[in-house]
């Protein structure tokens, strides 16, 4: 079974939806443009940065465990509900200690955004982040991709009409992402419940354990992540750079990251492929054609995009962030080396190998933040796009040799996947 099959025979509608998704979170993005000033928008990526890190202590390092264990879980035994549950366990006892770190570091934290009056709102907005990071895969693992994915576009539809209508400010769009998360959760969980009440649990420790180590391997991955998308952000405010100057710049590595829901697709599609590929030595070759195919397509619509942008701000009057078109553009080669990192390390993952992928991102992130306090202070802005350049062709490097040296050999002996 090769990829093409597999879109072919089931995840037509998937595509289509989210794709759909991802062209509707641009369009929120767009619209806190023309609604927001340079200064507002540098405000609420400061609340996000915090948000961000609070979600990713809690929700965002197990991510990855409901769909790989989970799918292979299903696959095997034709239940996954017993991950679900330990999963839940484990954002629950870090929820707990999250928000007791809260509360105790309030001080930071408002030295952090700027100002006291967000950090209610900085709350809100990490609690609707690992909301939604729970519930939106929860389908996935079962081959409901299509219904899942058709959630994930009314949700969007909702958000852009809703954020369009009501969103005056800061913190009415935080309330709103929050309270449309916790809908989309309970309408998930009433499917989830309704497909799998009639299966039993069948807990164990080494289940759990196996859970556990998987997820605890991933904080390494997410933290570098994070460190790579907003650490220079801090970095920002240590540096005393301009509120205003924050927004320019978090703008363009918007738009730049937001193509992040297209490789969510490829989290779905490649355990299933790989995993249901009986011929191995024709699903290398595949993978390299592919791999290829999809960093071109992709780097033309991010070109496409930067045409079309300068035009987009004139046409609304917003000519202040018009310098974000530019950042925007010198953050293409950085774009380039994203796309290969981020499916190669998604092959890598489904492997034993994939605890390099988070040794890689998390050195990503580390090296990014260093190389912005070297640069950030006597390039300003520009120095951040040096850095994430750097940060991305290094970790490319790495994952090409990873994938040369250990994944293909594991991949064309799957079974020992553990």
């Amino acid at each position: 079974m090769n990829i093409l099959s597999i879109i072919r025979q089931k995840l037509k509608l998937f595509y289509i939806f989210k794709l759909g998704s991802s062209f509707g979170t641009q369009l929120v993005s767009l619209f806190l443009i023309y609604l927001f000033s340079p200064d507002e928008y540098g405000q609420l990526a400061l609340v996000i940065t915090v948000a961000q890190l609070l979600y990713i202590l809690t929700t965002g390092w197990t991510d990855p465990t409901i769909v790989n264990i989970g799918t292979k879980e299903y696959i095997e035994k034709g239940s996954y509900k017993n991950i679900v549950l330990y999963r839940l366990i484990i954002v629950f006892i870090c929820f707990i200690l999250v928000s007791l770190s809260y509360v105790i570091f309030k001080e930071r934290i408002t030295d952090l955004i700027k100002d006291e009056s967000y950090i209610g709102e900085t709350f809100i907005l990490f609690l609707g982040f690992s909301i939604q990071s729970f519930f939106n895969q929860l389908l996935y693992p079962c081959s409901k991709n299509n219904l899942q994915s058709m959630f994930d576009i009314v949700y969007t539809i909702l958000f852009v009409l809703i954020v369009c209508f009501f969103c005056r400010s800061i913190k009415s769009y935080v309330y709103i992402f929050f309270v449309l998360n916790l809908a989309y959760a309970v309408l998930v969980s009433i499917f989830y419940w309704n497909f799998f009440t009639k299966d039993k649990l069948n807990i164990s420790w080494s289940g759990f354990n196996k859970t556990l180590y998987f997820s605890i391997w991933q904080i390494l991955g997410v933290l570098g992540i994070y460190l790579t998308n907003l650490g220079v952000n801090y970095v920002y405010a240590i540096e005393n750079i301009s509120v205003s100057d924050i927004g320019l710049y978090n703008v363009a590595y918007k738009l730049f990251s937001e193509f992040t829901p297209i490789f969510a697709i490829c989290v779905i599609i490649i355990p299933q492929w790989i995993y249901g590929s009986r011929n191995k030595d024709k699903l290398i070759r595949n993978i390299r054609r592919n791999t290829a195919m999809g960093v071109g397509a992709l780097s033309f619509v991010y070109l496409l995009i930067y045409f079309l942008l300068t035009p987009f701000l004139n046409l609304i009057g917003k000519y202040e962030y018009l310098q974000s078109v530019d950042f925007y553009l010198w953050l293409f080669p950085a774009f380039v080396f994203m796309c290969y990192s981020q499916i190669i390390q998604l092959i890598i993952m489904t492997t034993s190998a994939f605890k390099y992928i988070q040794y890689a991102t998390l050195v990503q992130g580390v090296i990014l933040v260093f190389f912005c306090f070297a640069f950030v202070h006597f390039f300003g802005i520009i120095g951040a796009i040096i850095s994430v350049t750097i940060a991305y062709l290094g970790k490319s490097v790495y994952l090409y040799s990873i994938y040369h040296k250990k994944a293909i050999y594991l991949i064309k002996n799957i079974s020992e996947y553990e």
